[in-house]
């Protein structure tokens, strides 16, 4: 009797510690990469002394005219105390878009830009340990034309192999645009504005850990931008996502598209004045 009792006893041991053992490994296969989403973080940071460097592309198209934009960073980040981490910035942009010269010639006009910005995040809780993950972060963002300033609280929950998480971000940019018009003469007057647009924006992400190697995810988001004070133009996008890591090497991706306008000052349907109607974004990561 008494090695059966011993056998069953084992066997229930053996059982928790596999259980056990598979939590952990999901948690470490999570808490390897500092991030399952393209588009809404994670309170995680990294260890300090902990280096990685990301490559961004998003590709953005679709607007009421010709529209497509393509946003390249490459990013240095590093765990630079106990839950503090920094992180750097190059920016590089392209846009191509459909305009009118002075004589109201339709054409097809190409933009570049070149930028650096410089990130804090702070991470207040833990999303395993604690009943939430918190964080803080801000982003400065320097370019020839604009100076942008966002800010964001993080809130996530790991719960077995699910991820949820949500941010809820601020964004104030000054940007110099030149201002054409034609005089009562027929002349062409151009002159300098400066302008300040505000932003307030929810970011909602869902990620589902397969495997060691593999998360299959959901992200969406509520963009709102404000002009004097009033919400001027509101928009829903939503879509798909995944992320596969493997050693020092992880890879996200998402795809985004405008489902719906909330508010639309033009009038109803997307909001494509200020938004694309398509959107899609791939992170390239390499652990130093």
């Amino acid at each position: 009797m008494l090695p059966r009792i011993q056998k069953h006893f084992k066997i229930k041991l053996m059982k928790k510690h596999g259980l056990l053992l598979t939590l952990c490994l999901i948690t470490l296969s999570v808490s390897a990469q500092d991030r399952l989403f393209t588009h809404t973080y994670q309170s995680i940071v990294l260890n300090q002394g902990q280096r990685e460097i990301e490559v961004w592309n998003t590709l953005r198209t679709g607007k009421d005219q010709f529209y497509r934009a393509l946003d390249s960073r490459v990013e240095y980040e590093f765990g630079i105390a106990k839950n503090l981490q920094v992180a750097f910035y190059l920016n590089a942009g392209s846009t191509t878009f459909e305009s009118y010269d002075e004589i109201g010639s339709k054409q097809i006009e190409s933009k570049f830009n070149w930028g650096f910005s410089n990130e804090w995040k702070w991470k207040l809780s833990d999303a395993s340990a604690n009943k939430m993950g918190s964080a803080l972060y801000g982003e400065l963002g320097v370019s020839g034309d604009e100076i942008e300033l966002e800010f964001k609280v993080i809130l996530d929950k790991q719960i077995g192999r699910v991820l949820q998480a949500v941010n809820l971000v601020s964004e104030l940019e000054f940007e110099t645009e030149i201002e054409s018009s034609v005089n009562d003469n027929g002349q062409l007057e151009q002159e300098i504005e400066n302008e300040l647009e505000f932003s307030f924006d929810v970011y909602y992400g869902l990620s589902y850990n397969v495997n060691t190697n593999w998360n299959l995810g959901f992200e969406a988001a509520v963009k709102n931008g404000f002009h004097d004070g009033e919400l001027e133009n509101s928009a829903l996008f939503a879509g798909p996502g995944f992320s596969y890591v493997k050693g020092p090497i992880w890879i996200n991706f998402t795809l985004m598209p405008q489902l719906a306008g909330l508010k639309n000052e033009s009038g109803t349907g997307l909001v494509t004045t200020e938004y694309e109607k398509f959107q899609t974004r791939l992170i390239f990561s390499y652990a130093l």
